[in-house]
């Protein structure tokens, strides 16, 4: 087969280089510029049948043009425009980017719909005030033991929801609340969380199934076995340093 030399190598590689580089432009140089077009939206108070208000207020406000995800769009435009012009690495004269449209399409449908959905249910809890009610429910039956869970609480969302940014917004706002109303230092606890939605994530059983889809016989339960063994050693640990860090006050 053709071998690979450095100037494929680097050709490969700068689509990386142009999202860091458009990443970097947006965040540093044109955040100013960017920041033109924000859009606050204004929610009216809201009283749940059990007595729960949210009051009136602006939500999150967006940044139309310098949002993550305009900056992805930036970079998914320059990238492919190059790469239209430069056509395919495979030394092929048709540059096939239909088919590559609706792969990205398919692939991504689901991953779209399950994080719109979630989000909608974390939303719907908070302003419920259930989320509310879990956090002085885990208060009062876990105390200062709390932090010791927190990063399976974080492990236990990736697990469920195949992904750590999933298991954030099922679990961020539960683990904040918890922490203020145990008065404990919220930035640890949020740091608990992501790094146990991290490691969590690695043996999902969604992830798994998807790695092993691309290898030939691959058995998706060993993968898993093996897998869990190594990432529950590592929650453990940071099951062992929350506790410690409880202990000597850091927390």
């Amino acid at each position: 087969g053709q071998g690979l030399s450095w100037g494929h190598l680097g050709q490969t590689f700068l689509a990386y280089i142009i999202l860091t580089v458009i990443i970097l432009l947006g965040e540093l140089v044109l955040d100013d510029f960017l920041e033109a077009v924000v859009i606050n939206p204004v929610f009216p108070e809201v009283t749940t049948s059990f007595g729960w208000l949210t009051p009136e207020g602006t939500g999150r406000s967006i940044n139309l043009f310098g949002h993550a995800g305009a900056l992805l769009f930036y970079s998914s435009v320059v990238v492919f425009l190059y790469y239209r012009w430069r056509g395919p690495l495979n030394g092929k004269k048709d540059y096939a980017w239909r088919p590559i449209w609706q792969r990205t399409v398919k692939r991504s449908k689901s991953s779209t719909i399950s994080i719109l959905f979630l989000m909608g249910m974390a939303i719907i809890m908070q302003h419920a005030g259930m989320t509310q009610l879990l956090a002085e429910m885990m208060s009062e039956y876990t105390g200062r033991l709390f932090p010791t869970i927190s990063p399976v609480i974080g492990a236990l969302g990736a697990i469920m929801t195949g992904s750590n940014t999933n298991s954030n917004v099922l679990f961020t706002t539960l683990q904040q609340q918890t922490a203020l109303s145990l008065g404990l230092a919220v930035a640890w606890i949020l740091a608990s969380q992501t790094a146990g939605g991290a490691i969590g994530s690695v043996f999902a059983p969604a992830k798994i199934i998807v790695g092993c889809s691309t290898v030939a016989d691959a058995d998706s339960g060993t993968v898993l076995r093996l897998a869990v063994i190594s990432g529950g050693v590592i929650i453990l640990l940071l099951a062992v340093v929350m506790t410690l860090m409880t202990l000597f006050g850091v927390v």
